[in-house]
């Protein structure tokens, strides 16, 4: 499987920002509540850099009604995977 990480710039409220996305095969499948079968299959990992603070910093993943994963994220600079 090819890794790889792509920057996304972004500008919300006066202030510059990127959220950065990688992907990699996945050596630790458990950690990230899946099972060893798991072992080696894509995950991304998305992490937001942006400078303001407090609520101004307060960002969340958007999801879509047809998305088949579980989660969302939302705080300040979210992390997702």
């Amino acid at each position: 499987m090819e890794s790889g990480v792509v920057e996304i710039l972004f500008r919300f409220d006066g202030e510059n920002g990127r959220v950065l996305l990688e992907v990699a095969a996945d050596r630790d499948p458990s950690s990230v509540g899946k099972s060893a079968q798991d072992l080696g299959m894509p995950m991304c990992t998305a992490s937001v850099e942006f400078r303001a603070r407090g609520y101004r910093a307060l960002l969340g993943w958007v999801l879509f009604e047809d998305s088949t994963a579980p989660f969302a994220w939302y705080g300040d600079r979210p992390v997702g995977c």
